[in-house]
């Protein structure tokens, strides 16, 4: 049993490594993977160099050797997954440390319990360094779980570090380290915390994609405010059917057609660019942005009166129309044209505020444009 122990270890991790070194290759830009594929891979090297037909000594040092690069790519993989600085120099530097120390103990004092302290002591330094790095950046399940299941391999190395190195103590020669308990129980913990390790860094790299994709579908590629199905689903989170209380703007920037017929579409899609920073910059931050398409905008302001709405719609077009655009060669001013319209009682749903909305902008238009104009099915206290 043991025996196809110790051959499935490697088995799974190369099979894990496989798949993260396929997720690096499919330009899904998950910095990451490779790293986790590295991890593993060195991993399922490291289990299996006894097969090498190497004397004992040189089998112990390129396992050691192996077992610091998988480490090194387990931490690194947390650090660029979790966004937090790599500390590359310091990390290299004190593995080139370990591995001269580790070089002597080998070679020099042939000691198999001096050479594992030193391992498994810098094996723990190289993940638990990383793991107290990314402690506070994990912000859903999954990543949570990445975390933990990190800081367990970390301390499953310093409870071995304490149980065999200390406390059951017993410095054999490097030839016995395969049949001996340590080698067993390192096999029994490293393939079910490997297994997990592996299930939850797999499951984050599935978050991100799945997170990618999702806003890609709900995102404008030009402005990333919502595309109209992100404003929905934004709406959706944050109304429910009491809450009536709101304001509806619609944005138009005024004879956009015009800029992109003299200018040419790059200089239209700057505009566009920069009324959209406006909206970022002017909108309070509980405001839900999106682009419908072209130069229209829509904004929804959650618990606004129509005052308000009016007085921020108001803030932005003049902010807005102070813009210079001389970069662009466009000598004229850019203005936008506005419709409010408050939530009603009478309103269906938000598309009944939104069809109000869309023909106080009609109004602003044919009004002379660069304007705002409000429209209320009835007279309300503003």
């Amino acid at each position: 049993m043991a025996d196809n122990f110790a051959f499935l270890l490697p088995v799974m991790m190369a099979t894990f490594s496989m798949v993260f070194f396929c997720l690096a290759r499919m330009r899904l830009e998950l910095p990451s993977a490779g790293a986790w594929g590295l991890a593993f891979g060195s991993g399922a090297a490291a289990f299996s160099v006894g097969l090498l037909p190497i004397s004992p000594e040189w089998q112990a040092l390129v396992g050691d050797v192996l077992f610091f690069v998988s480490f090194f790519a387990y931490g690194d993989g947390l650090l660029i997954h979790f966004g937090r600085p790599r500390y590359l120099l310091t990390r290299l530097s004190f593995i080139a440390l370990c591995l001269v120390a580790d070089l002597y103990i080998v070679f020099g004092v042939q000691s198999l319990e001096l050479e594992l302290l030193l391992v498994d002591s810098a094996l723990t330094v190289l993940l638990a360094v990383p793991v107290a790095l990314v402690a506070t950046r994990p912000r859903h399940f999954v990543d949570q779980a990445l975390v933990v299941v990190a800081g367990l391999v970390a301390l499953d190395t310093l409870v071995r570090i304490v149980i065999f190195n200390t406390v059951l103590a017993d410095d054999g020669a490097f030839a016995e380290y395969v049949s001996s308990q340590y080698s067993f129980f390192l096999q029994i913990s490293g393939g079910a915390l490997g297994l997990c390790f592996a299930l939850a860094a797999l499951g984050s790299i599935l978050v991100v994609i799945v997170s990618r994709y999702r806003e890609a579908a709900e995102r404008d590629p030009l402005t990333r405010l919502y595309n109209r199905r992100g404003f929905e689903e934004a709406l959706r989170l944050v109304s429910h059917p009491g809450a009536s209380i709101g304001v509806i703007l619609t944005c138009d920037i005024d004879h956009f057609k015009s800029i992109n017929d003299n200018y040419g579409h790059a200089a239209g899609d700057v505009v566009i660019e920069g009324f959209a920073k406006q909206l970022a910059d002017s909108l309070p931050r509980d405001a839900i942005a999106a682009r419908f398409g072209g130069e229209e905008f829509i904004v929804y302001l959650p618990g606004a009166s129509l005052s308000e709405g009016r007085a921020i719609a108001e803030a932005v077009r003049n902010a807005f129309g102070t813009k210079s655009w001389q970069h662009l060669e466009i000598a004229r001013r850019v203005t936008i044209s506005v419709g409010a319209a408050p939530r009603m009682p009478i309103d269906r749903s938000i598309h009944d505020t939104i069809a109000r909305a869309d023909r106080a902008l009609y109004a602003a238009k044919a009004g002379g444009r660069n304007r705002v104009e409000a429209n209320i099915p009835y007279p309300v206290a503003i």
